[in-house]
This record gives structure tokens, sequence and C-alpha cells, in this order.
């Protein structure tokens, strides 16, 4: 068991220093949230991965960010993360479905319908 596995949800997977979860992959929307704790980076919303390199100590992830969430939208770096900038609890990934990523909020519940089948056979995948 990895020791900051207890700080991650269900249906939540961890980047913490050098360790990525075998489940986070580029292409994916994910609502991204330091594990200890509530808030969610991005503004709550969900975000697309697109390309994950493992540095020296960590791995740095690029995201599909709109400009209005950034910091500096001129800055890439604005849209990028590096695991080993959320000590000592890493980074928790919940994959969204399709279906939510049109949502006002960039929030919705699973519970029903092609949601569910589409959370199902995504994990099917992996």
């Amino acid at each position: 068991m990895f020791a900051h596995e207890g700080t991650v949800r269900a249906g939540e997977y961890l980047a913490y220093k050098t360790y990525l979860d075998s489940h986070i992959k580029p292409g994916v929307r994910y609502r991204i949230r330091p594990t200890g704790h509530d808030d969610y980076l991005f503004h709550g919303k969900p975000v697309r991965l697109l390309k994950v390199r493992p540095a020296e100590y960590c791995y740095r992830m690029k995201f599909e960010v709109p400009d209005e969430e950034c910091t500096d939208p001129k800055d890439e770096k604005s849209r990028c993360i590096f695991t080993d900038n959320w000590q000592p609890e890493g980074v928790a990934f919940t994959p969204v479905p399709p279906a939510a990523w049109a949502s006002p909020t960039g929030i919705r519940t699973l519970g029903c319908g092609s949601d569910v089948v589409w959370l199902v056979s995504w994990r099917s995948r992996l």
C-alpha cells in the first residue's frame, strides 16, 4: 500500500513526487485537488491532461486549460503542475465522463445513464 493512499477518496487516483497511478492517462479530463484539501485546482473545472513527462524528482503534467482559468494565460507554466509541488499530500485526479464536460459548472453527479456506462467502460480499458 502506498503511504498516501488513505488520503485519496474513492474514484480518485494519486500523483505524488515520482509516483504516478497507472490509471492517470493523457487525453482524459480530470478534476484535480491536493489530497489534503477539499478545494480543486483550476476552479474545480475538469481539464484535459495533454502530456505527462518525467522530471528529475517528479512528473510534469500539462493540461488544456481555458485562458480565463490560468493565472497568466501567456505563461505556459500556468497550464502545468509538478507532482512534487504538492507536499506532503500529493495530488488526486478524478476522471470526468464526457457527458459532464459541457456542464456549466464542470461538476456533475455520477449515478445513472450514460455516465455510469462510460465510467465502467473507461475503467475496463485500463
